[in-house]
């Protein structure tokens, strides 16, 4: 009788729903909001795109040992800028998780890869799940006009996973490979906006009202490059009748406020009382996005007036822009 010793060889295996990637959109949008001119400088816009092309799942966190990737290489129409019809751009920057630490910059492979990543995302269950990308403004001394900025970004992927990874990290299994295009429509609308400076009006002090001397100054604007404006000024707090009067209790003294250094006509808030950007007395014509236009005004204590008891007359006036 023979005798026959055999000697079997157990490799231990870890095996999970198959991990891997495919392909889940072609086309995508998203959007940064609107925003004005003015604080786009001081302000980062956020956007994201929850599928950014391609879906991985499969417990991947379990075959990550194994040599693989899960490559984004994007693409962008302008340069990574967000354009608008006149040709002022604002710069963004796009990532690959939402702490904006994973930067994907074009040209170059960005690896989803790996499990800091993927538990940032929180993929790593066995269920599919797409994979993300999110977009950020660079703030700056950015000169904007109105109107929507927008690019498109191109995400070229690729991918190799290996489904089925032993104890000591070997590929035992097949290899999941492909490949795949995508778009992003980005896109951001910037409004119209302006920056006042106006000083407080002070006619000083006098026993009688025909003693106060008029006062001349000037309110200064700066508004969105390439905007054509008006700037009004509303009655007052206690006007009577369209007539601005300052108040003390339930005494007043009237006065006005009129176009020029000189001028007489009223300057108000109604049609024909308001002044156009184009007539500003510094820098008259549309507005820049960098100089200040400046529009003098003279206002008076009217005379023929009976003089009220003593004491701090006020009014509040608003200043109002429209485009």
């Amino acid at each position: 009788m023979w005798l026959v010793a055999l000697l079997c060889f157990l490799l231990p295996v870890m095996a999970s729903a198959a991990p891997g990637c495919q392909a889940s959109t072609g086309t995508g949008t998203a959007s940064f909001g609107s925003q004005t001119s003015i604080k786009i400088n001081s302000s980062t816009q956020n956007t994201s795109i929850a599928n950014a092309g391609v879906a991985c799942g499969g417990s991947l966190l379990t075959v990550l040992g194994a040599p693989g990737y899960i490559n984004a290489v994007v693409s962008t129409t302008n340069g990574s800028k967000l354009k608008n019809a006149a040709g002022d751009t604002i710069p963004y920057q796009i990532f690959a998780d939402q702490t904006y630490t994973y930067q994907i910059t074009p040209g170059t492979a960005l690896n989803y890869y790996n499990s800091t990543l993927l538990n940032l995302l929180g993929l790593t269950g066995s269920n599919n799940a797409p994979l993300p990308m999110y977009f950020r403004t660079v703030t700056g001394a950015l000169n904007l006009s109105s109107g929507t900025y927008t690019d498109t970004v191109t995400v070229n992927w690729s991918w190799s996973i290996c489904t089925l990874v032993s104890v000591g990290n070997l590929c035992i299994g097949p290899v999941n490979t492909g490949s795949t295009s995508s778009v992003v429509n980005l896109s951001l609308t910037i409004g119209n906006d302006c920056t006042i400076n106006a000083p407080n009006i002070s006619f000083g002090t006098a026993p009688l009202v025909s003693a106060f001397s008029p006062v001349t100054q000037t309110i200064s604007v700066q508004c969105t490059k390439g905007t054509s404006y008006t700037v009004g000024l509303s009655d007052g707090s206690n006007a009577s009748s369209g007539q601005r009067r300052m108040a003390n209790g339930g005494n007043y003294i009237n006065y006005e406020i009129y176009q020029g250094a000189s001028g007489t006509t009223r300057w108000g808030s109604t049609a024909g009382q308001t002044r156009a950007s184009g007539s500003a007395d510094v820098n008259p014509g549309a507005g820049t996005g960098t100089s200040t236009q400046g529009f003098v005004y003279n206002s008076k204590v009217l005379t023929g007036q009976t003089t009220p008891p003593a004491g701090t007359y006020t009014d509040t006036v608003v200043i109002s822009v429209g485009f």
